[in-house]
C-alpha cells in the first residue's frame, strides 16, 4: 500500500491534465421524473444489502451517505461483512465552489483473499468528470492504481478515458485504455451504443472491443434492462452523473444511472471468451409514503424464490 501512496501525487498529476473546465449544470434530460412532494426527507441516509436462504437472513454490506451543507454527497463508506470481496470501499467527492455535480470523485477499496486476512488486494481509482453546459457527461478521465502483494507484479497504473456523445434517443461511448505502469502502453479500445427511453433510462446497450488481430471492434456484452415509473433515489443526489453511464455487463445495483427503478436486467458478456455468462434478475420494489424505494428484493433468472437479495432503504432529512 505503501508504494501506491507514494505514487498518488504523481498520479492526480496525471489526471488533471485530462481535466476541462467544470461548469455547474442542469439535468441531463429534458423529461424529469416527478419529485416527492414532501421536503428534505428523500435523501439516502443508508442501505441494507441482506441475503437471504430460506429462513435465514445474513447482512452483508451497509453503505452509509454523507452529505455537506448544500445537500451534496461527500462520501459513501461500504462496510462488507464477506471477508472475501470488499471488507471496506470508500468513494469520495469533491466539488468546485458552490457547483451541485462533483468535478472529481474517488474509489478506495480494500479486499481480503484468506480469511486471516493476511493477503490484501488495494484499489484505488480517481476520476475527473466532464459536462457540457446542458449537464451532459462529455468525458470521464481515470487512473487506476491497484497493488497486490502476492501478484508477480504487485502495483499496476492504468489509465481510462471515457468520451460520450449524443442522438435522439441513443448515447454513444468511446472508452481508450492505456498502460501507464509497468509498461506504459495502449491497452485497448471499447465502443458502446445504447439506447435511451424518453426519460434517459438506458434500456438497451451494446458494448463493442477492439480486435487487434483483426483490428475491428466485435461484440463483446450486451444489456437490457426494464423499469417502474417511479423516481430513483439515486437521481436527485449530486454524486449522479459521476456513475459509469454505461452497464458493464455485470452492473451493479448502485453503480448505474437510473432516473425510474430498475424492474428487469438481462446481460450477457464475454462473448469473445466463448459462450459468455449470463447476469439476469428481476428486481421486486415496494416504496414509502413519498414514493421512493423502501425495499427491493433482487431474484435471479430463473429464480430461487427462498433465496434472494434484499436491499433496504434509510433516508434522512437535510
Amino acid at each position: 500500500m505503501k508504494v501506491a501512496l507514494n505514487l498518488l501525487p504523481v498520479i492526480l498529476l496525471l489526471v488533471f491534465t485530462l481535466q476541462s473546465c467544470q461548469k455547474e449544470l442542469s439535468p441531463e434530460t429534458t423529461t424529469t421524473p416527478t419529485t416527492p412532494t414532501t421536503p428534505d426527507s428523500n435523501y439516502i441516509a443508508k442501505i441494507y444489502e441482506i441475503e437471504v436462504n430460506g429462513t435465514v437472513a445474513d447482512t452483508v454490506d451497509i453503505a452509509v451517505y454523507n452529505y455537506d451543507n448544500l445537500k451534496r454527497v461527500v462520501s459513501i463508506i461500504r462496510s462488507s461483512f464477506n471477508l472475501y470481496y470488499y471488507p471496506s470501499i470508500t468513494y469520495t467527492y469533491l466539488y468546485n465552489a458552490a457547483d451541485t455535480l462533483p468535478y472529481r470523485s474517488t474509489f478506495i477499496s480494500k479486499s481480503a483473499y484468506d480469511a486471516a486476512q493476511t493477503q490484501f488486494y488495494y484499489d484505488t481509482v480517481v476520476s475527473y468528470h466532464n459536462y457540457d453546459n446542458f449537464g451532459k457527461n462529455i468525458k470521464d478521465s481515470m487512473i487506476h492504481s491497484a497493488y497486490y502483494i502476492m501478484s508477480p507484479v504487485p502495483y499496476t497504473v492504468n489509465s481510462e478515458v471515457r468520451n460520450y456523445s449524443y442522438g435522439t434517443g441513443k448515447i454513444f461511448g468511446l472508452t481508450a485504455y492505456f498502460t501507464i505502469f509497468p509498461s506504459g502502453t495502449s491497452s485497448g479500445d471499447d465502443k458502446d451504443t445504447a439506447i435511451t427511453d424518453a426519460t434517459g433510462n438506458i434500456i438497451d446497450n451494446k458494448i463493442y472491443r477492439f480486435n487487434p488481430s483483426n483490428s475491428l471492434f466485435e461484440l463483446d456484452a450486451t444489456s437490457n434492462f426494464t423499469f417502474d415509473t417511479k423516481a430513483s433515489p439515486f437521481s436527485r443526489l449530486s454524486n449522479f452523473k459521476t456513475y459509469g453511464v454505461f452497464p458493464s455487463g455485470e452492473t451493479l445495483f448502485y453503480e448505474f444511472p437510473q432516473y425510474f427503478n430498475r424492474l428487469t436486467q438481462n446481460e450477457h458478456h464475454s462473448f469473445s471468451g466463448g459462450s459468455g455468462t449470463y447476469f439476469n434478475s428481476t428486481y421486486s420494489n415496494s416504496y414509502n409514503s413519498n414514493g421512493l424505494l423502501k425495499e427491493v428484493l433482487i431474484y435471479d433468472v430463473p429464480p430461487f424464490p427462498s433465496t434472494y437479495a434484499k436491499e433496504s432503504f434509510i433516508y434522512k432529512s437535510l
